[in-house]
């Protein structure tokens, strides 16, 4: 991982101030996208957020920092009171990337942390069938949560 990580480094490093914030920035998207071409949009939301000094609210650090001293028994389910407890993995209550890397990036992941797709998205949420919806305004994002309500519902 270090070879590929530096390469990658190597040929472009311009977001970031070091291998570490990269290789964060990496495992949050890797957490986020399982579909490959995915992970370069949320690439794209994540670098357009902290640009815009916004929060990432990124769910995969609360699941993090929830399970990180449980060897088992780990929790898959965020409830409010885990959005609100402040730690330094929390995106939701801290401006700026989590304090480690949440996961072991691939090397899609890491392609796509140093080199985002250029969008105007600020928002994407879980499309229900293993990918995401991609917003630009809140408006555009709340509705897209209503779209993925309505599919959880319907799988009950």
């Amino acid at each position: 991982m270090k070879e590929k990580l530096d390469k990658v480094w190597n040929e472009n490093s311009k977001y970031f101030k070091s291998k570490d914030e990269l290789l964060i920035m990496a495992s949050m998207i890797e957490a986020e996208a399982k579909k490959r071409d995915e992970k370069y949009f949320i690439s794209s939301v994540f670098h357009n957020r902290l640009r815009k000094n916004m929060r990432l609210q990124s769910d995969p650090t609360i699941l993090y920092a929830k399970n990180l001293k449980k060897k088992i028994n780990k929790s898959f389910k965020i409830y409010k009171k885990d959005l609100q407890k402040d730690n330094p993995w929390n995106t939701y209550t801290r401006k700026g990337m989590p304090l480690t890397p949440i996961c072991n990036p691939g090397i899609d992941a890491i392609k796509a942390a140093a080199n985002p797709y250029i969008t105007n998205f600020l928002y994407f949420v879980s499309d229900g069938k293993g990918g995401h919806r991609f917003s630009q305004t809140l408006k555009e994002h709340n509705a897209n949560i209503e779209l993925w309500k309505k599919k959880q519902n319907e799988k009950k």
